[in-house]
């Protein structure tokens, strides 16, 4: 067994704690109650102190308390927050108290309200422990005849992790997942084969490089499918190649034309000899 601490204290006629406070918190804010207890209970200068319901209570019915108690102190609280317990003759020691050995709720209410308050700095009120406390050691195992050690509990070798919840000996069977493994070469297979039927799509896509850049006019001329869409731009293109031929056609006509006409005019080329013949014919049958 471990003995543990029954008081705090008993150097000083005065303590003042270190933790804040307001005369209307209450007590319950300044620790963890046990579950199923309210009441709290510690002695000061030997004198019991008792608090009936700690979540209800406030830091003013502590001081009552303690002023009450009969311990030949004065409790009060500073406008700071800080409580401070002294002595009535400014001469004796104040000591805090719960027994070490007290393991009832009250009690342990108790020691955590005292500890709370932290009136002694670096010391506290502790209970007795039962039981002997040695060091751990690390676990070891040993795996295909090789030993390991582990201070986690877990042995990780060949990417497989053991856990070393007992000692004893246990056969492991490891097998590889060949289905998945399968699976993940299938995919990349697939992935594979989609890219090459891309590049392949791009690289013998039809290539429509004869249509060279439309013009203003021709651009004016044609609808948006007929811009965007090479095969309709190629019907458009070859009925705009089609007019202007017809275009070049009925110019050259028109020269012929007009050669035509100036030879009559002067006198000289073949239609003019024609008709001269024409006009001697004529005269001729008169």
């Amino acid at each position: 067994m471990t003995t543990g601490t029954s008081e705090v204290g008993g150097t000083q006629a005065s303590y003042t704690s270190a933790t804040k406070t307001t005369r209307d918190a209450l007590l319950s804010t300044l620790f963890k109650a046990q579950d199923g207890s309210k009441s709290a209970t510690f002695t000061v200068n030997g004198k019991t102190v008792t608090i009936d319901d700690v979540t209800t209570k406030k830091v003013s019915n502590l001081i009552d308390a303690i002023n009450g108690s009969g311990a030949g102190v004065t409790a009060s609280l500073a406008s700071d927050g800080q409580l401070t317990v002294a002595s009535n003759d400014n001469t004796a020691k104040v000591t805090f108290g719960v027994s070490s050995s007290a393991t009832d709720a009250a009690s342990t209410n108790g020691r955590s309200l005292l500890n709370g308050l932290n009136f002694v700095s670096g010391k506290e009120l502790t209970a007795d422990t039962h039981g002997a406390s040695t060091a751990g050691t690390s676990a070891t195992a040993t795996i295909d005849g090789k030993k390991y050690t582990s201070d986690t509990g877990k042995v990780t070798v060949g990417g497989v992790t053991y856990t070393l919840n007992a000692m004893g000996a246990a056969t492991v069977s490891v097998s590889q997942d060949t289905d998945t493994l399968v699976k993940n070469v299938q995919s990349f297979v697939d992935d594979y084969n989609k890219m090459i039927d891309a590049l392949n799509t791009k690289y013998y896509e039809k290539q429509y490089s004869d249509y060279g850049v439309l013009t203003k006019s021709q651009e004016s001329a044609m609808t948006a499918d007929q811009i965007t869409k090479p095969d309709a731009r190629q019907g458009h293109q070859l009925y705009a190649s089609g007019a202007l031929h017809a275009r070049r056609l009925r110019h050259q006509q028109l020269q012929h034309d007009d050669v035509h006409r100036h030879h009559l005019l002067d006198g000289s080329g073949p239609y003019q000899a024609r008709y001269r013949q024409a006009q001697e014919g004529a005269r001729l049958r008169s």
